[in-house]
């Protein structure tokens, strides 16, 4: 019964990145007027993917942030 949707994406145990929500309105994202922050949440999650598999992005060594290609601490 909780009335808010909100998109996150687990990146391991210790990361995860949260993305815009709203009022559910339906029973799926597709359904109500937050489907267009489900949209943008799955666009964003594939290019965070893509950066991780071509190396542009990685995770430290504590496994609790993430890191530019040359070891910097990324923001987000």
């Amino acid at each position: 019964g909780f009335p808010l949707r909100l998109y996150a994406y687990r990146v391991n145990e210790n990361i995860v990145i949260l993305f815009n929500g709203g009022v559910k309105l339906g029973k799926t994202a597709q359904e109500s007027k937050v489907s267009m922050h489900f949209s943008e949440a799955q666009h964003f999650v594939a290019r965070i993917e893509d950066a991780f598999a071509d190396g542009t992005l990685g995770i430290s060594d504590d496994n609790k942030t993430i890191v530019y290609f040359d070891d910097n601490e990324m923001i987000l």
